[in-house]
């Protein structure tokens, strides 16, 4: 490769490398509050940022008054010397991409609203799998199955027996067939995402469990 490619092509590298990187993706609640944080590291001398488009707030210094425009018209602010714009009551529908134009430059990259369900009050539960799990079973696993449409990011929570500590792993874990785990009584989940938390399921027999296998 001659040095004129060569210096394209890590240019043309580079340039991948770097879309989306400065992507930001940030979850509301329905009537919640919306805070969009642009990372200014300059004084502001004008600032416009932008819904879908469409003006959202506008200033310049000297020149041009704050003023909101649109549909976040009195339930938006922005702040003059971070940047930061900040959204209440915002909706379902609202969501979408923002983007904000600092000292007369567009920001690289977006601001993406996505709405997410509280999963305060969901109820959980324990699902054994398969359901003929037993203390002779090769293979087996435990689900904690709950609603979690539109939840958005969302972390698992495990108990083990009754006084243990909350650990976090993920949706599925396995159940081994060895001594410590044959010890357990029971296990036990939740889970939460950036706005709430479930109910604690009920605890869940180890399919297991020493007290779980029947005499011989």
């Amino acid at each position: 490769m001659t040095p004129g490619v060569k210096s394209g092509f890590l240019v043309l590298v580079l340039l991948v490398l770097g879309v989306g990187a400065n992507d930001v993706t940030k979850y509301f609640e329905n009537n919640g509050t919306l805070v969009l944080d642009p990372k200014v590291s300059e004084p502001l001398t004008g600032i416009t940022w932008k819904h879908k488009g469409n003006i959202v707030a506008e200033w310049i210094k000297d020149k041009v008054p704050l003023e909101y425009l649109g549909d976040f018209k009195g339930r938006s602010e922005v702040d003059l010397t971070t940047g930061v714009l900040t959204i209440r009551g915002i909706k379902k529908a609202e969501g979408g991409e923002f983007t904000v134009e600092i000292n007369g430059r567009e920001r690289p990259g977006t601001f993406t609203a996505v709405w997410i369900r509280n999963l305060k009050g969901v109820k959980v539960e324990v699902v054994v799998r398969p359901l003929t799990c037993s203390a002779a079973s090769k293979n087996c696993s435990l689900e904690c199955e709950g609603d979690f449409t539109d939840a958005g990011p969302v972390r698992f929570f495990w108990k083990k027996g009754d006084k243990g500590r909350w650990e976090e792993k993920t949706k599925n874990i396995t159940i081994f067939n060895d001594e410590e785990t044959k010890k357990i009584e029971s296990f036990s989940c939740k889970a939460s995402n950036p706005f709430g938390e479930t109910e604690e399921s009920k605890a869940e027999k180890n399919p297991r469990s020493i007290s779980s296998c029947s005499p011989a």
